[in-house]
């Protein structure tokens, strides 16, 4: 007997890639879209953040250049001093980067910068996290963290 359907024994396959073939689509727009989120919302050049890096620029560079005045106009509460004992143990400050802003709910951001520093001819590479909050229309660091350790000879 001719089996008059034996060219459709196929369409198994062609279910099965159609399959794939979607969840890979599915899949791909997923990236797409986390990846555009990072670059319009997370990407710290981005021009929804470009207020709290421009402080965050002022910052660091007062911070690398000890101007704690500066520091303290920046500052929600105006008092640089955990600033000043942190600078401390930076030692020399040889640039720092703007890794990351997120939104951390209305009008707050948290920041996570990279801080390339040496000191005793050891170079270090550390990390800070800043909180940051809009107040007047301007932004402002409510809180700094750092992870600088320092070991006292």
């Amino acid at each position: 007997m001719i089996d008059r359907f034996s060219h459709f024994r196929g369409d198994d396959k062609v279910k099965k890639n159609k399959k794939k073939i979607i969840l890979l689509l599915i899949l791909l727009i997923i990236i797409l879209f986390l990846v555009a989120y990072a670059i319009i919302f997370v990407y710290p050049y981005s021009k929804y953040n470009v207020g709290s890096t421009h402080t965050l620029e002022r910052f660091y560079q007062a911070f690398t250049e000890k101007d704690y005045g500066e520091i303290s106009e920046l500052m929600e509460n105006g008092n640089p001093q955990p600033i000043i004992t942190t600078r401390q143990l930076y030692g020399d400050i040889e640039d720092f980067k703007i890794l990351y802003c997120y939104n951390h709910g209305q009008n707050r951001k948290k920041v996570r910068i990279q801080i390339r520093a040496s000191r005793n001819d050891t170079q270090y590479k550390n990390y800070d996290t800043v909180l940051m909050i809009k107040k007047e229309g301007n932004w402002v660091v409510r809180s700094y963290h750092s992870n600088v350790e320092y070991v006292l000879p």
